[in-house]
């Protein structure tokens, strides 16, 4: 009697029955790249395999009215497996090579024995392989980002040396954040330090264009003749000039508060007059009257 074949994580079996005295020769025909796993009940006469199929052979001779039995399991999961982790270890894609030795590993564990193999020699060998493709694959994302990490510096250096500041302290960023990656201090520092240099600078730069902001409005308020909000200007620009330690526009704000106190002295001065003559006017009509 045959039974339906019954599958169960990916692995398929079927049991076979008859009675009678007779002498029972039975091939059974795995499908198209599945492999053999064990066999129950019955001894296993021969496997051969043609043309990426396995035959399976059991033979009995039954002398009197007795059961003939057996069970196969067989599965296509572990082929698949091991071929991928082959074709990519080959291909050096070491990552994906680890990951389906290890998933064969899972799947081998799950079954309970295999035919002519010893499962725990054969599962060491795949934990074996699964070690060696993640030993690669770090060495070769060491070598891969050390060559980025590389690649960013000089990109960084070439920025920092064009005065580029802001540039470069974003690459200086991306290089020791993959100098890290590979556990290169010595190098991971050298970037901190640039880093730091790169904050000052851009924190110079931003100061030096706050107080040339301030400068302009100044000169605009001086123009508009409104001389103490223009001193007001003038004198903000001169303490982040003075924090710069930039002598020339030092110099230049001072000049420019001093316009700004004698262009007010004059102005103060115009006023007194007009009011003089407009008192002197009114006391002349007063006179007159």
């Amino acid at each position: 009697m045959f039974n339906a074949v019954k599958e169960e994580n990916e692995v398929y079996s079927f049991d076979f029955g008859y009675s009678g005295r007779i002498e029972h020769t039975i091939t059974v025909i795995l499908p198209r790249s599945h492999e053999f796993l064990y066999a129950n009940l019955l001894g296993v006469e021969e496997v051969e395999t043609q043309a990426n199929r396995v035959s399976v052979l059991f033979e009995k001779v039954s002398h009197e009215a007795e059961q003939f039995d057996f069970g196969i399991y067989f599965s296509d999961k572990g082929v698949k497996l091991l071929k991928n982790a082959e074709s990519s270890f080959r291909n050096g894609q070491y990552g994906d090579a680890e990951e389906a030795y290890k998933d064969a590993v899972d799947f081998y564990s799950q079954v309970s024995t295999l035919y002519n193999r010893n499962k725990d020699e054969f599962l060491s060998e795949l934990q074996e392989k699964a070690t060696e493709c993640k030993t690669l694959a770090e060495e070769e994302r060491i070598e891969r980002n050390t060559q980025l990490a590389e690649e960013k510096f000089d990109e960084a250096m070439a920025a920092f040396n064009s005065k580029d500041y802001k540039s470069a302290k974003a690459l200086f960023m991306e290089a020791q954040s993959k100098y890290n990656s590979v556990n290169d201090s010595a190098k991971a520092s050298e970037c901190q330090d640039y880093i730091d240099e790169c904050t000052h600078y851009v924190g110079q730069a931003q100061k030096r264009a706050d107080a040339e902001a301030l400068f302009n409005e100044g000169v605009t308020y001086f123009q508009q003749e409104q001389y103490e909000e223009a001193k007001a200007k003038f004198e903000e620009a001169l303490t982040i000039f003075t924090e710069l330690g930039d002598e020339e526009k030092i110099e230049e704000c001072k000049e420019q508060i001093a316009s700004c106190e004698e262009a007010g002295k004059g102005s103060c001065l115009g006023t007194v007059m007009i009011s003089l003559i407009v008192m002197w006017g009114s006391v002349m009509c007063w006179k007159k009257d």
